[in-house]
């Protein structure tokens, strides 16, 4: 009779344990697909800006119209001649907007040409 009083409360304790680690694995499975899709959205709005060449105007940025994410754009020299970084951040829209993901894509810039004749 102990051993049956016994052996129930190991399986028991077992079960437990296997049920418990179910609720983390979905947890961490939620997370990481969250953080696929800021990725994703970061990628995608960088080839947004690079493919339409918007990427030298002033205060490049808005929000996301089906999620809860907003995105800033902004170019830096490089020090390179002709050659730009052009950055994308992606952060939670709210009062604490912090930033969940970076995009970065370097850019030639073809030189203004100095007129005509040359």
């Amino acid at each position: 009779m102990v051993e049956v009083v016994i052996s129930t409360l190991l399986l028991s304790v077992g079960i437990v344990a296997v049920v418990g680690s179910f609720g983390s694995a979905l947890s961490t499975s939620a997370k990481l697909n969250q953080a696929e899709l800021v990725e994703r959205l970061a990628q995608q709005k960088l080839d947004e800006i690079i493919g339409t060449h918007t990427f030298d105007q002033a205060n490049l940025g808005g929000e996301f119209t089906d999620n809860d994410y907003a995105w800033t754009a902004t170019t830096q020299p490089t020090g390179v001649e002709n050659l730009e970084a052009v950055t994308v951040r992606i952060t939670k829209k709210g009062r604490n907007a912090e930033q969940v993901a970076l995009a970065t894509c370097y850019v030639y810039v073809p030189p203004q040409n100095g007129g005509a004749g040359q």
